[in-house]
C-alpha cells in the first residue's frame, strides 16, 4: 500500500512529501517489515518499513544491537506519492527518490538519533576496540582513519565496540558499546581482502558508497561487546611516507582535542567537561602516526593489555 491521501498530505514547499503525515495515515500502511524496537545508546526506537528489501537492510543493519522493552521513537518508511521518505513521529526527517537513496541516508539518521537522545554519558567522536574489557579509544573527525583501524584491530581478534562514538559512562568508568555496521570508504577496501563478504547473503547492501561490515563476523569475542574499561586515548593521524609509530601525547594536549570532538559537551556542561577530563587523568594518551595498517595492531595490544613502556 502507498501512502496517497491528498487530503492528509499537503505538498511540502521543497517539492518532497509532506512534512507530516497523521499517525492514523501511517498505522494504515501494509509495512513490510518491523524492527525493534532497539536501543542506540540512550534512544529507543521501532522502525517500520514499506519496502522488504529496505526492511531486511535495517534488520541486519540493527541487529548487533541490545533490545529495548519501551518503543521509544518511532520510525516509519514509507512511499509518498513515488518518493521514499523517512517519518520520525509523525515528523518527516528525510526523503529520497530511492529506497537506495533513503537507505543511505538512513545510516546517518540513526546516528543523530542516537546522538541526539539526551543522555548523562560523554559522547566523543571516535572508534573504539578493546581487550579482556580495557578500551582503546580513537578518537578523530570523519576521514581521519577511525574506521580503517578500529577494522585492523577487530580483524585481529580485539572486541569491536565502535567505529562512530565512544560512549563514556562516567559513573561506572566504562565505555558502553555502540556497535553500528563499520562503514570503509573506497579508499579503504583493497586493505581488507574479503571485507566484501561480510554482509549476509541474500539481504541487499543498498549502500553501494560505503562497504558495510557485521560486526559478527570481525572476529573477537563471541556474543554481544560488553561495556570496557578506557585504558588510552590514542589520535590517528594518517601521514604519508612516514613509519606506523605510537608517541606520547600530554594530557593537557589530549583533553584540549577532545572537548572540539565531543558531540554533547555543551549540552552536559561543566560537569560533563569534569569527567571528561577525569577520563583522561585515568588513561595513558598518545598520537598514532599512520601509513598503512598492518602493524597498528602490535602497536597498540600493550596498551590494552598494561604492558606498555610508552
Amino acid at each position: 500500500m502507498t501512502v496517497r491521501a491528498p487530503a492528509d498530505l499537503p505538498p511540502a514547499p521543497d517539492g518532497g512529501p509532506a512534512v507530516r503525515i497523521e499517525r492514523r495515515v501511517l498505522d494504515a500502511v501494509r509495512y513490510a517489515t518491523a524492527v525493534g524496537p532497539v536501543r542506540l545508546l540512550d534512544a529507543r526506537v521501532r522502525i517500520r518499513c514499506q519496502d522488504a528489501s529496505l526492511g531486511r537492510f535495517l534488520e541486519a543493519f540493527v541487529a548487533a544491537f541490545p533490545t529495548a522493552t519501551e518503543p521509544g521513537i518511532a520510525l516509519d518508511l514509507v512511499e509518498v506519492d513515488g518518493r521514499w521518505a523517512a517519518y520520525q513521529d509523525g515528523e518527516r526527517s528525510l526523503w529520497a527518490g530511492s529506497v537506495a537513496g533513503l537507505a543511505r541516508s538512513l545510516v546517518w539518521l540513526l546516528n543523530a538519533i542516537a546522538l541526539n537522545a539526551p543522555s548523562p554519558d560523554v559522547h566523543v567522536h571516535a572508534a573504539v576496540a578493546s581487550l579482556d574489557g580495557r578500551a582503546v579509544i580513537l578518537p578523530g573527525r570523519s576521514g581521519a582513519g577511525k574506521t580503517t583501524l578500529v577494522t585492523a584491530l577487530a580483524l585481529a581478534g580485539w572486541d569491536y565496540l565502535s567505529d562512530e562514538v565512544a560512549d563514556l559512562d562516567l559513573r561506572r568508568d566504562v565505555v558502553r558499546p555502540y556497535p553500528r555496521p563499520l562503514a570503509l570508504e573506497e579508499g579503504s577496501w583493497d586493505l581488507f581482502p574479503g571485507s566484501d563478504r561480510r554482509w549476509p547473503d541474500g539481504v541487499p547492501a543498498l549502500v553501494t558508497d560505503l562497504r558495510l561490515l557485521l560486526p559478527g563476523t570481525l572476529g573477537g569475542g563471541s556474543g554481544p561487546p560488553a561495556p570496557a574499561r578506557p585504558v588510552a586515548f590514542v589520535f590517528p593521524e594518517v601521514v604519508a611516507g612516514v613509519t606506523t609509530a605510537l608517541v606520547p601525547m600530554g594530557r593537557a594536549e589530549a583533553l584540549e582535542r577532545l572537548v572540539s570532538l565531543t558531540f554533547n559537551l555543551r549540552r552536559l556542561g561543566g560537569p560533563g567537561f569534569d569527567g571528561l577530563a577525569r577520563a583522561v587523568s585515568r588513561t595513558s594518551c598518545h598520537r598514532l602516526l599512520l601509513d598503512g595498517v598492518s602493524t597498528a595492531p602490535h602497536l597498540l595490544r600493550p596498551l590494552a593489555t598494561g604492558t606498555s613502556q610508552c
